[in-house]
């Protein structure tokens, strides 16, 4: 968010299509695996590492100008899991099989096409985000590991204040840009008096159907509990990757305002949540819930660093520190799982 000083043309949105081109690495040491479903219990804990190498291209194709767009992606993903036999729990190979962790023993390279609609439009001081798409994991071996999963991922973000614009994260910027489109200059940031702030509401669903004979592997499965893989917190009061399931539930509201004078902001957020185990389980019924308050750090006028601490459920708390990807750029890179 920006607060511009003086009379200020609204924000357009642009016009002109986005197109990626990555390659990726990515290995992570430490993951833990409690089970499958939303019943799984402290006492499953287990550890293992994931390396994922992922290339491949994405776009974003807008329509016109009242911020519709089409999405495309097609990705090359190698994910490849190991043992973790240097912590207190576990190994995962321990006390799990390829029935009750599945992908656990078999490796495998998956072809994972995708398309969706995007609709961004701004209101005055509301700002949309919906999202809709569909990615088809195809298995390149006889692993029976190929299945669709659909997203629709709901958000509203009203400011505060009315002379304050909502500047989302931009696909034309890369990681030393912050102008609110293409030809603009960067969002002035006020250094006395700060008006910067959003209640936001968000519903996000995600479903998987594997194809017959196969199953999801475990590590394409989202994950609620602390931060996911991407870095993304659902239910933060619970350890990370608490809970894990081939479908996801969740609603979050948030409030964020900047604090005056100074580049620090505070936050509060509520998160409901679930990960079912069947399609048929995706409702708003027996949601875990979860509160968070804590401080931002503002940059370029939005909030990317957060120092947050979260309570609720029935597993204790849990505090983090963590940065938002817009520091990098807002181009996509794409989901880990």
């Amino acid at each position: 968010m920006g607060t511009p000083t003086g009379k200020q043309p609204t924000p357009t949105v642009e016009v002109a299509p986005v197109f990626n081109f990555y390659a990726e690495a990515t290995s992570l040491n430490l993951l833990y695996f409690y089970g499958l479903g939303p019943n799984s219990s402290p006492a499953g804990q287990s550890a293992f590492g994931l390396t994922e190498t992922i290339a491949g291209a994405s776009a974003i194709l807008p329509v016109h100008r009242d911020g519709i767009s089409f999405t495309l992606e097609f990705n090359g993903r190698v994910p490849q899991l190991r043992g973790n036999f240097d912590q207190a729990v576990p190994s995962i190979g321990q006390i799990y099989t390829e029935a009750t962790a599945p992908g656990l023993t078999r490796p495998t390279s998956f072809l994972q096409p995708g398309a969706g609609i995007q609709i961004q439009p701004s209101f005055g001081r509301l700002r949309l985000h919906y999202l809709a798409n569909i990615q088809d994991f195809v298995s390149l071996s006889s692993t029976p590991y190929s299945f669709l999963r659909w997203t629709t991922d709901i958000g509203h973000e009203f400011a505060l204040a009315r002379k304050v614009y909502l500047t989302a994260a931009n696909p034309y910027n890369g990681p030393d840009s912050c102008a609110a489109s293409a030809g603009t200059s960067c969002p002035h940031i006020s250094s006395t008096i700060n008006n910067e702030g959003s209640i936001s509401l968000r519903l996000l669903l995600t479903g998987s159907a594997a194809r017959a004979g196969n199953v999801v592997p475990l590590y394409f499965d989202p994950t609620t509990g602390g931060s996911n893989i991407d870095g993304d917190p659902i239910l933060p009061s619970y350890p990370d990757y608490r809970f894990r399931a081939p479908n996801l539930v969740l609603l979050r509201g948030t409030v964020e305002h900047a604090l005056p004078k100074v580049p620090l902001g505070a936050y509060f957020s509520v998160d409901a949540a679930k990960s079912p185990l069947t399609r048929s389980d995706i409702d708003f019924s027996n949601l875990r819930r979860s509160y968070s308050v804590g401080l931002t750090v503002h940059a370029g006028g939005l909030p990317v660093v957060y120092l947050i601490f979260a309570w609720g459920g029935n597993e204790g708390n849990h505090t983090t520190l963590r940065m938002s990807n817009i520091l990098l750029g807002a181009s996509p890179r794409p989901s880990l799982f």
